[in-house]
C-alpha cells in the first residue's frame, strides 16, 4: 500500500471556487496531468454554456441553449459528442503515458454517453490514479465512488481551501514521481 489513495474525489459546492482551486493546479501539473476540463462559456455577466477542454487539445462545446439534444441539462442543450470524443479520447491519451488523470465535473449527464462510461470504467477499473470533481448535489456518483476502494473524497470549500490544496499537490507530487513521468 501506498498511503496514496488512486482515486481523490474533490466535492464542491461552487462551480466557480473549483475552477479558482482547480486551474492553477491544472497548470502547475500541465506537463504530468492528462483528462479535461470543464469551464463556463461567458459573454459579459451572461453565462452561454459550458465547454470541455481536454488537457491535451482543443476545447469543445459541451452544453449550450443553441444546442438542440435530447440530452439536456438545466436550459443547455448537450453535445454527448463531446464527451464520447474529446473527454473519453483525453482519459484513454492520460492513461497512456501520464501520471494521473483529470476528470471534471462528473455528473447525470456522464450517464448518457456510452463511449465515455466505458472509457471511465475502465479508468477506475485499471487503478490509475486519477482526481475527480463532482458537484456536492450529485448524490448518485458521491455515494457510488465514496464505496470504491481506493477513493478518498476531500470537501472542496473556501475554508477548507489550504487543507484541500495541501492534500491534493502531496497526492499529485507522490504520483508524479512514482511514475517518473517528464514535462
Amino acid at each position: 500500500m501506498t498511503g496514496f489513495p488512486r482515486v481523490l474525489l474533490l466535492r464542491f459546492r461552487s462551480g466557480k471556487f473549483k475552477n479558482f482551486f482547480l486551474g492553477p493546479l491544472v497548470s502547475s501539473y500541465r506537463g504530468w496531468l492528462g483528462g479535461f476540463v470543464t469551464e463556463e462559456l461567458r459573454e459579459g455577466p451572461s453565462r452561454l454554456g459550458y465547454s470541455l477542454r481536454p488537457l491535451d487539445g482543443e476545447s469543445t462545446v459541451l452544453a449550450s441553449r443553441t444546442i438542440v439534444s435530447p440530452v439536456s441539462f438545466n436550459k443547455y442543450g448537450v453535445n454527448l459528442d463531446a464527451l464520447n470524443g474529446a473527454a473519453a479520447g483525453a482519459i484513454r491519451r492520460a492513461r497512456a503515458g501520464k501520471a494521473a488523470v483529470v476528470v471534471d465535473e462528473l455528473g447525470s449527464i456522464s450517464l448518457k454517453a456510452p463511449a465515455f462510461m466505458e472509457e471511465l470504467v475502465a479508468l477506475f477499473s485499471s487503478g490509475f490514479p486519477a482526481l475527480v470533481t463532482v458537484r456536492e448535489n450529485a448524490a448518485v456518483f458521491l455515494s457510488t465512488f465514496s464505496a470504491l476502494e481506493g477513493c478518498v473524497p476531500v470537501e472542496l470549500e473556501e475554508k477548507k481551501a489550504a487543507a484541500a490544496e495541501r492534500t491534493v499537490r502531496a497526492w499529485l507530487d507522490f504520483y508524479v514521481r512514482l511514475k517518473g513521468v517528464s514535462r
